[in-house]
């Protein structure tokens, strides 16, 4: 219930103070079963940007500070989160349940990270969307994000680039790190080709506006 009255009011709030535009919508839609998302984190807004794409609910890996307040237990429960400890070696609960959730078709979100970055850095990624593809033998979503550097109060541009379906089952390398880096290095493809259309076509209205 929670989950769904959070997302009805992003879904009309958001787009007030932000312009988001989403490309290659159509590859969702032949998405069935279970599904990994694995994503860049520029924001605090990332899941929620995530989940408003998704008819089904997206459970986050999130980590286990988030969750130390009664409130922040509560909330972040009920928006379908998993607590994760991110520099713990034994993680039985958490992994059980993400496998537990696969299982039953739903669909877990992962930034590969760990933890947000930005200004076009790269984080040091951890290997747990590698172990989850391949153990559950499940496809993996790569998404990427790119929000406009300009400083806007109201209808900054956020762009949400969508990926094909990676399948990690026939990748020549059984090496986690391996893995999860072809995974977010497709984020960075999605991003970097949206970056280079962007200037393409600024460049093309500039020379338009001049041989006018």
């Amino acid at each position: 219930m929670v989950y769904k009255t959070i997302k009805y009011l992003a879904k009309w709030l958001i787009p007030l103070k932000y312009n988001i535009v989403i490309k290659n919508k159509e590859n969702l839609h032949e998405i069935k079963g279970p599904l990994i998302i694995s994503s860049n984190h520029t924001s605090s807004l990332d899941p929620i940007l995530i989940g408003l794409i998704f008819d089904k609910p997206v459970h986050f890996m999130a980590k286990k500070e988030l969750f130390k307040t009664k409130i922040g237990r509560w909330f972040f429960t009920s928006m379908n989160a998993i607590s994760i400890d991110r520099y713990a070696h034994m993680l039985i609960r958490p992994v059980r349940k993400v496998f537990t959730l696969l299982e039953r078709e739903k669909v877990i979100g992962v930034f590969p990270e760990g933890k947000r970055v930005k200004k076009e850095r790269k984080g040091k990624l951890k290997n747990g969307v590698a172990f989850f593809a391949l153990k559950a033998n499940v496809p993996v979503l790569p998404i990427g994000i790119l929000i406009n550097n300009k400083r806007q109060l109201v209808r900054r541009k956020v762009t949400i680039v969508i990926g094909d379906t990676l399948d990690v089952s026939d990748f020549s390398s059984n090496s986690y790190r391996e893995v999860a880096k072809y995974i977010m290095e497709e984020s960075y493809t999605l991003i970097n080709r949206e970056k280079l259309a962007s200037n393409y076509k600024q460049s093309m209205a500039s020379n338009w506006q001049m041989i006018k």
